[in-house]
């Protein structure tokens, strides 16, 4: 429970750091590329989990490109990306969407004239953020969140190729049913949707 939650969590951090980043620097900046980029951010809504989790094995897992680069061209054997911070990695690279697409439109319709008024009655850039931009854009920070907690808890492909050592829920359910434990299987599946909700 306490590694599905601490995945869970990390997921939503890493998620949102990330999506909010490049819905913000989307928005606001215009720059060579910034439509085909806003384009591509959308990628992850159309990679089924397990191709994107067997093309991430295939990059920094055992033996993956990024390793045998590392081993052959910088002489540093074992670079290998594993348990936790792959869950974490591969979370963050298919969960940013969510927050990418809740948070871009949200500032594309944010009203600017409250933003000008407090700059105008001597708000700093900070204040600003923390008073007026973020309360604005908490609804969509908090759906992203919620879907990005309830997508990472219920995630299987990422902790069954890269956690051995690291149990998480949903692989413990599998695992249960496999060895025909029905009574293991339901009570795992029942905490599950009870941290889900």
């Amino acid at each position: 429970i306490r590694n599905t939650l601490v995945i869970a969590l990390g997921s939503v951090a890493g998620a949102g750091i990330c999506g909010t980043t490049l819905a913000v620097a989307l928005s606001r900046y215009r720059f060579p590329g910034s439509r085909i980029l806003a384009g591509l951010a959308y990628l992850p809504f159309t990679l089924p989990p397990l191709v994107g989790v067997l093309a991430f094995y295939y990059l920094i897992g055992k033996g993956g490109f990024i390793a045998r680069c590392c081993e052959q061209i910088l002489g540093l054997p074992d670079m290998v990306i594993d348990g936790p911070w792959a869950i974490l990695l591969i979370h963050t690279y298919s969960f940013y969407v969510f927050f990418y697409a809740m948070v871009g439109p949200a500032l594309a319709n944010l009203d600017r004239s409250q933003l000008e008024a407090a700059r105008t009655l001597g708000a700093s850039r900070i204040r600003v953020l923390f008073r007026v931009t973020l309360p604005l854009l908490r609804p969509s920070i908090m759906g992203a969140s919620l879907l990005t907690f309830m997508s990472s808890c219920a995630s299987f492909s990422a902790p069954y190729f890269f956690a051995d050592r690291f149990p998480v829920l949903s692989v413990a359910i599998y695992t249960e049913r496999n060895q025909n434990n029905q009574s293991a299987a339901i009570t795992l599946t029942v905490i599950l949707a009870l941290i889900s909700l």
